[in-house]
């Protein structure tokens, strides 16, 4: 009862959105070159964030199997 109105109003809302967007892709080699430093910082900050948990899984497994809680 209700789904033929809906859709209706979807599809109008969907027009309206689609009719208003603009694409463009621009081919070809890069503006602004990425310097090494940047990339080195980059690089390093999303190994340290990938690795974080793991590790600290790594280094508190004696905790979690009931050894020694040392810290």
């Amino acid at each position: 009862m209700m789904q033929r109105p809906l859709a209706q109003a979807f599809g109008v809302l969907k027009r309206g959105v689609l009719s208003q967007q603009t694409r463009s892709v621009v081919s070809g080699p890069p503006t602004q070159k990425v310097t090494s430093a940047q990339m080195v910082l980059c690089c390093s900050a999303i190994g340290i964030s990938c690795m974080a948990i793991p590790l600290y899984v790594i280094v508190h497994v004696p905790q979690y199997r009931g050894g020694s809680s040392e810290s």
